[in-house]
């Protein structure tokens, strides 16, 4: 699902895959031995019960392949009501990158009569 999947190493952590620069491998090692380590590279999903999903970090990063995950390119109108977590009308099945710009912006899940809107609560515009 990355551009160049050889330039990283994938972690598992508290059952969420992270993906690291091999470059900076060493660093980040030396860097955890001597104190905890909060959050390095990219936050990619979890797998529950053979099913992926992704993390919002993979939605944005520039690494992301753009044939990983089908996409759905938003207008500005919708991108904002996207961003408010308001209803969207979507056609197709399972998890979609929403993108606006070309850039990532979040996830949905389409299921038969309902789209579910990925993105972290505190990531809404409310205003």
């Amino acid at each position: 699902m990355l551009k160049q999947p050889e330039q990283f190493t994938v972690r598992e952590k508290s059952g969420v895959l992270h993906a690291d620069l091999v470059s900076l491998k060493e660093d980040l090692d030396r860097l955890a031995g001597a104190v905890p380590v909060i959050r390095s590279g990219i936050s990619l999903g979890t797998v529950r019960h053979g099913k992926f999903t992704p993390e919002h970090d993979l939605a944005l990063s520039l690494d992301l392949s753009p044939d990983a995950f089908p996409s759905v390119e938003l207008d500005e109108a919708d991108a904002l009501r996207f961003l408010r977590k308001d209803t969207l009308n979507l056609t197709g099945n399972g998890i979609h990158l929403m993108t606006s710009n070309g850039a990532g912006i979040g996830w949905v899940n389409i299921l038969p009569g309902r789209v579910n809107n990925m993105l972290p609560v505190n990531w809404r515009i409310r205003m």
